[in-house]
């Protein structure tokens, strides 16, 4: 069993296998979501899908997650092999109440854990049920009918995943560098790509590897993005991609092999959006470039700040029905998409988007770059609640500062401005910090840098 309560994240459960998270753990688990959906829907019986991604633990810990749901007398949905938008696409597909898919998204192979979605696919995370289910779990609350539920193994929904997410794009001639990365995403980008006959990309990595042995799950590092580079700079590319190891975050790199800001991306999705949809809104976390922000009001887009996160982005996309959601981690979420996050949907928009001009992608993120910025810089702290208690008492003595604490702290001033937050998934304060000028920036970041102990 998980013995550390740590394991259950803001949005999701996360941990190493199988010191913090073995099968007998995710037979608990899998027991505690089918008792808490079937208090939340008021039933006696559901239907819940299940799903992994490739990880060499996920088989397993998938088979004992399904032995916990029907122990609770609930039937369960095996889709098998899936990324996280490809298991959300199948909660709006198929015949279900729920589900979990057994990932954990871009952490190292030795890590696995679980998404877990109610009716509808709404997420259950942090104040949504996610305290219950490990509640019930360390209290071994678990529910054992006198007839357990069924399985049954779901047929092979890509081919109408593919349509789903290519239907009505217009892709132009271009060529592209994707690299998969060996991850879930695998199993998806040739029947989806198939579908776009003129579009012609250079593949990495699209062998699944659930050890990620050609380099780490997560496109942000650094040692992750040497393959795409190289291979960028020596093609004719507009533009290159990487995905994680679930999928649910995409990674863009401009002609010359630059790592382009996520935010930047969504700026240039809203420039679509806003062409269809005038005064259309999106969701983005308060950790959002000031630039990308005023670029985006400029253009006539209305922007809602919202804690980081799918379980807090999605929702409040729901409730503005806005038209787009996006996050400096590389998550896109499409209102056409159920409200939810895909990287394969933002490949095909965004391959859409940039086939249909000749300007190079380096030069139009260029109107977007307004302020010397740190992006977001990770620190390990010893306490992350009293570094950001220190930090809102010392700037609350600034009249002219403006504090807001939507995730973290924010503090804005005229000429600079920073986000400060703990991580949801890592022990970690994230921070980003952007000012006028090189001068102010240096002398700003070592100034709020030396909170950070």
């Amino acid at each position: 069993m998980p013995t550390q309560p740590h394991i259950f994240k803001a949005y999701d459960i996360r941990g190493k296998y199988p010191a913090e998270l073995d099968e007998a753990g995710a037979r608990g688990i899998g027991n505690a979501i089918a008792a808490h959906l079937l208090r939340v829907q008021k039933k006696k019986k559901l239907t819940l899908l299940v799903c992994r991604d490739i990880r060499t633990s996920s088989e397993s810990l998938a088979r004992a997650a399904v032995q916990g749901i029907t122990e609770s007398g609930c039937d369960v949905l095996d889709a098998g092999i899936a990324t996280t938008p490809f298991f959300y696409f199948l909660l709006h597909t198929v015949k279900c109440d729920g589900g979990v898919v057994i990932t954990a998204s871009h952490n190292p192979a030795e890590y696995n854990g679980m998404k877990i979605c109610g009716k509808n696919g709404a997420a259950v995370s942090e104040g949504n049920g996610m305290e219950e289910i490990r509640d019930m779990v360390f209290a071994k609350k678990y529910v054992q009918a006198k007839t357990p539920g069924t399985i049954e193994i779901l047929g092979d929904f890509r081919r109408e995943y593919a349509v789903f997410v290519t239907k009505k794009s217009k892709v132009l001639p271009t060529r592209a560098v994707i690299d998969a990365c060996g991850g879930a995403t695998t199993y998806i980008l040739p029947e989806v790509l198939g579908r776009l006959s003129a579009f012609e990309y250079k593949p990495i990595f699209f062998e699944p590897d659930g050890t990620f042995r050609r380099h780490s799950p997560n496109p942000l590092d650094t040692a992750s993005q040497k393959h795409i580079v190289r291979e960028l700079r020596a093609g004719n590319y507009r533009f290159g991609t990487i995905f994680d190891g679930d999928g649910d975050r995409i990674l863009f790199f401009d002609e010359k092999g630059g790592v382009i800001s996520s935010e930047f991306i969504g700026a240039l999705f809203m420039d679509q959006f806003l062409a269809k949809e005038p005064g259309a809104a999106i969701v983005m976390p308060p950790n959002t470039s000031r630039g990308v922000r005023e670029y985006i009001t400029e253009h006539g887009g209305k922007i809602k700040l919202s804690r980081v996160g799918y379980a807090f982005i999605q929702p409040a996309m729901r409730k503005l029905n806005a038209v787009f959601g996006a996050e400096l981690s590389g998550h896109f979420h499409f209102r056409d998409f159920f409200f939810k996050d895909s990287g394969v949907y933002a490949l095909v928009k965004f391959s859409e988007f940039l086939s249909g001009t000749n300007r190079p992608l380096s030069e139009l993120i260029a109107p977007m770059k307004r302020y010397v910025s740190s992006g977001e810089v990770n620190f390990s702290v010893r306490n992350k609640d009293k570094v950001l208690a220190a930090v809102e008492a010392h700037f609350q003595e600034f009249k002219n500062a403006v504090i807001s604490k939507i995730d973290g702290i924010s503090v804005d001033f005229p000429e600079w401005w920073f986000n400060m937050r703990g991580s949801n998934t890592e022990p970690l304060v994230r921070l980003v910090l952007e000012a006028k000028t090189e001068k102010l920036f240096q002398e700003k970041f070592e100034e709020v840098k030396k909170f950070l102990w």
